[in-house]
């Protein structure tokens, strides 16, 4: 877990295990070349996702000296933020109170973002504003995905003589800062001390582990930061040019002039630890309408959970993402509150060169609910697509799970290539349909038949 600094410098910067060893040789200088330097750790607890990854209930501080790993600290978020709660309120994102879950913002609802450099900017900000240790310069933020893959190569790890594997720590963890501390006796205060020893144990076990056998720690790392589970920020510009580089950022991809792109995001609003027994599937088609292209994007969610200590109705907050002058028609499902069939308001913005559209929806547990928003492709993907092209990135939000995409595009012009390719028994026709999911963002690209 917090061993993700050390392991993702190491990725980036070493290309073979045995290369590992000189990693600090190189991260010292990338710090600015300073003795001592700070990262702050961020928990992003995805069984609770919100924009940059997952709620931040815990966090930690890495001290680095001369670019190695000094030490380490963990403490409950909430902690922090009782420092400034007798200042003036800061109203949080409309949102937050619209749904009523806060009135003021904090630390903990920091990451509001779906680009991982603005949620890390954010975070920083009122971490100095909290009166957090030290002055972080570096950002890591790492889910219960990332430390599952980590106790799969480490083993099982005993703490206070509960076990905790690969397949229970995300359960187990959450029931012992949520319920466990309190029949044991344990201060609610100290009640998440248990992820600090947790997580020393890991790295100290990893730090036993001798260079040669540091391959599947490598391939870990990089499969996490491709899965969008470790993620990275630094305000030192050459060192975020390098997490940029490597794909560590997590940043809202900027968009190629005509291209088209969709992310989906998600906020978890006062739903517990909901996520993980919600199905999603996102479906997006295009439809050739006179000059232009008419889009839908249909979200499905199935709450498969039931009323449990951790698991509710399922109440989020969602946005999409789209290319610059993306027209929205309407919206379907979009509800004012829980178990209300009045339709809610849409937000609409435009972000990181792109239009986003954002609305709530609650699914009752055992039941399912979608919602759907209608729009006219933006002017340079239909001029695109005009000209006998089309390309497509859609990205995965950071934190989330492979959740199913289905591709269903209709050009009104017969397809000539595609990357990746169809099904050969639906070569042919005018439509571009595949099936695939989002544990990577993914890309597409179809040329069409102008003849």
């Amino acid at each position: 877990m917090s061993v993700g600094a050390l392991v993702l410098l190491t990725a980036l910067f070493a290309p073979s295990a045995a290369a590992a060893v000189r990693w600090p040789d190189v991260a010292a200088p990338l710090l600015g070349r300073r003795e001592h330097a700070t990262a702050l750790l961020l928990y992003l607890n995805n069984t609770e996702l919100r924009p940059g990854g997952g709620f931040l209930g815990t966090y930690g501080i890495i001290p680095l000296r001369a670019g190695a790993l000094a030490d380490f600290r963990t403490d409950d978020v909430y902690q922090l933020d009782r420092t400034i709660e007798d200042e003036p309120c800061r109203p949080p994102p409309e949102p937050f109170r619209r749904y009523g879950i806060v009135a003021c913002w904090f630390l903990r609802d920091a990451n509001w973002s779906p680009d991982f450099a603005a949620s890390s900017r954010m975070a920083l900000e009122f971490y100095r504003r909290e009166g957090g240790a030290g002055d972080p310069t570096v950002v890591i933020g790492v889910t219960p995905t990332f430390a599952s893959a980590l106790l799969r190569i480490v083993g099982p790890v005993i703490v206070d003589g509960r076990t905790y594997t690969a397949e229970n720590i995300s359960d187990e963890l959450e029931y012992q800062v949520e319920k466990g501390y309190y029949a044991q006796g344990v201060p609610r205060p100290q009640r998440k001390a248990i992820i600090e020893s947790l997580s020393r144990m890991v790295l100290n076990r990893m730090l036993r582990t001798p260079l040669r056998e540091w391959g599947p720690v490598i391939a870990a790392v990089r499969t996490a930061i491709a899965e969008r589970h470790l993620l990275a920020y630094s305000d030192n510009a050459s060192l975020q040019t390098l997490f940029e580089r490597f794909d560590a950022a997590g940043r809202v991809a900027p968009l190629a002039a005509g291209d088209d792109g969709l992310l989906v995001v998600d906020a978890n609003l006062g739903a517990l630890k909901t996520d993980p027994v919600v199905e999603r599937s996102i479906r997006y088609a295009i439809i050739p309408d006179g000059a232009g292209f008419l889009g839908t994007i249909r979200l499905r969610y199935r709450n498969t959970g039931t009323f449990t200590w951790k698991t509710t109705r399922y109440r989020t907050y969602t946005r999409v993402y789209l290319p610059a002058g993306t027209e929205l028609l309407s919206v379907r499902g979009a509800m004012a509150r829980d178990r209300s069939d009045a339709p809610g308001p849409v937000d609409h913005g435009e972000e990181f060169g792109r239009s986003w559209f954002g609305t709530f929806v609650s699914v009752e547990p055992g039941q399912e609910r979608s919602l759907v928003f209608d729009v006219r492709l933006a002017p340079q993907v239909a001029a695109r697509i005009r000209t006998g092209s089309y390309a497509l990135r859609v990205q995965k939000q950071l934190g989330s799970r492979a959740t199913p995409l289905t591709l269903d595009i209709a050009f009104g012009t017969p397809v000539e290539t595609a990357d990746p390719p169809e099904p050969p028994a639906a070569w042919g026709n005018d439509r571009y349909a595949v099936e695939t999911d989002l544990r990577v963002d993914r890309e597409f690209a179809v040329t069409l038949d102008r003849r």
